[in-house]
């Protein structure tokens, strides 16, 4: 007989994202960048400004008790504002040790890195990407 554990199941938070805020241009031929981490601190390079109003996302896990999973994240996803492009990339998860508890229920958070370039244009830039998560 061979043991099978409960299916493991991810969701999204309602309400939750990985949010940069704003972000003022990078310095005159500077890529600048804003990273968000996976406890909500910001922090930034090349930038003239940016906001303190940012967030990490937020997952919630479920499956069987005491079981050990992995957070899969991407690499790099790209977001858009109409035909314009920014770049996510370094995502990074609050669970480097994930382990459901005695309930079989678990959470994390994401943080990620926007790579805004010289000559951005202004405008709310938006995009998805894809978690997930395995024994």
């Amino acid at each position: 007989m061979r043991f099978r554990p409960a299916p493991i199941s991810l969701t999204h938070t309602a309400g939750a994202s990985l949010s940069f805020g704003r972000v003022c241009s990078p310095w005159s031929g500077a890529t600048g960048a804003v990273t968000v981490s996976p406890s909500g601190m910001v922090s930034a390079s090349n930038v003239d400004c940016y906001s303190n109003n940012v967030s990490a996302d937020s997952f919630s896990v479920t499956g069987a008790a005491n079981s050990g999973y992995s957070v899969i994240l991407p690499s790099s996803v790209n977001i858009n504002n109409g035909s314009r492009t920014l770049t996510i990339n370094n995502f990074t998860s609050s669970c480097t040790n994930c382990t459901l508890g005695s309930g079989g229920s678990g959470a994390f958070t994401v943080g990620g890195t926007l790579s805004v370039p010289s000559g951005t244009s202004a405008g709310t830039y938006s995009g998805s990407y894809t978690v997930s998560v395995v024994y």
